[in-house]
């Protein structure tokens, strides 16, 4: 699938970036950078679940929890992570005024996804193509939340999710809970099956087409 050119530049871009963030907390050196990114419009109730989930979650990486209770999810380690609400003023609103236990961005709308892509270590989100075409670019695993209804799952999807389950390269959750049960062992893992696939080339790929197919129309003229 052919995605954006910002997701093939790996390096930062001063002066480019548009975007609005609120930001909580000092970011612990070695956490584990999450990007929550559920589109345009994302759903209120379920970022906001997500979010309380991930900020749970991180309070057990403080010494003196129990070892049965860290093994619930799976993990010690700290957690950054950043919200995109897009165009969804009220959730970017709520979840700027709410309190933070973890290192926490609130981003509202942004053309600048391909910047955040580059600076987290993990994507949660719905399993559009889009959007796990551009993680892949970006090297990046992903965690797709597809509900536990049949029908939050979109049809094009579907081939989406053959793919990552396939391949390697993600997680597939019904639950906020399950979505939360990860460790960083697990993600380093998905990571690396990320970046030992064939890079996507297609928009360079698709100018190479329309270029020979001008050239043919030269040569053979109707």
């Amino acid at each position: 699938m052919i995605v954006h050119p910002d997701f093939y530049e790996f390096s930062s871009q001063p002066g480019k970036s548009d975007i609005k963030l609120v930001s909580r907390s000092g970011q612990h050196p070695e956490a584990l950078h999450i990007l929550v990114l559920f589109g345009g419009f994302p759903p209120t109730a379920l970022v906001k679940d997500i979010l309380q989930a991930l900020q749970t979650r991180a309070t057990l990486c403080v010494d003196g929890v129990a070892d049965e209770v860290v093994t619930g999810y799976g993990w010690r380690e700290p957690v950054a992570v950043t919200v995109v609400c897009g165009r969804n003023e009220a959730l970017f609103a709520d979840l700027s005024a709410e309190p933070c236990r973890t290192d926490t961005r609130i981003v509202g709308y942004t053309e600048s996804v391909a910047e955040l892509m580059r600076n987290c270590d993990l994507i949660v989100g719905k399993p559009g193509p889009g959007v796990v075409s551009e993680a892949l670019v970006s090297g990046k695993p992903l965690i797709l939340f597809v509900g536990e209804q049949p029908s939050y799952t979109m049809e094009q999807e579907g081939d989406v999710l053959a793919f990552v389950r396939s391949v390697g390269i993600g997680k597939v959750v019904r639950t906020v809970t399950e979505l939360v049960s990860f460790s960083s062992t697990e993600i380093a893992f998905l990571r690396k099956n990320v970046l030992e696939l064939p890079p996507n080339r297609a928009l360079y790929e698709v100018i190479k087409v329309i270029e020979n197919q001008m050239l043919a129309r030269v040569a053979n003229p109707v």
